[in-house]
């Protein structure tokens, strides 16, 4: 029993670790995709040399969920804010998070061009 339950922790612990594996691999890769982790940008290329923030449209979200266990809602209205990165002078690619995931980008830039930015790290 207690090795079942040390060997679930290990792995539990283990899982966040690979994921930032494969988002930095994608990064390194050059292939970027929504809901790559903003710590794995960090990892691969460094610190922006710009930050900023941005709001967003006014949204009104609603959700609703129930178990036996009780029941439980949220509700949001307002302008959602979102992390910009910037990374390059003049700018190469802007980054657009939502929390701590990549939410949107924009760039000129190739797979392969992206790919030197981890190389020159």
């Amino acid at each position: 029993m207690q090795r079942t339950l040390l060997a679930l922790c290990l792995l539990a612990l283990a899982m966040p670790g690979c994921a930032m594996a494969r988002h930095r691999g994608q990064i390194r890769d050059g292939l970027l995709t929504l809901g790559l982790h903003r710590e794995a940008f960090l990892r691969e290329w460094g610190i922006p040399t710009r930050t900023a923030t941005m709001s967003g449209e006014q949204v009104t979200q609603a959700s609703f969920s129930g178990s036996k266990f009780g029941a439980g809602g949220f509700f949001f209205s307002g302008k959602r804010t979102y992390e910009v990165w910037t990374y390059g002078d003049p700018p190469l690619i802007t980054l657009v998070f939502n929390g701590v995931r990549l939410a949107g980008w924009t760039t000129e830039l190739t797979t392969t061009d992206l790919r030197q930015l981890s190389k020159h790290r």
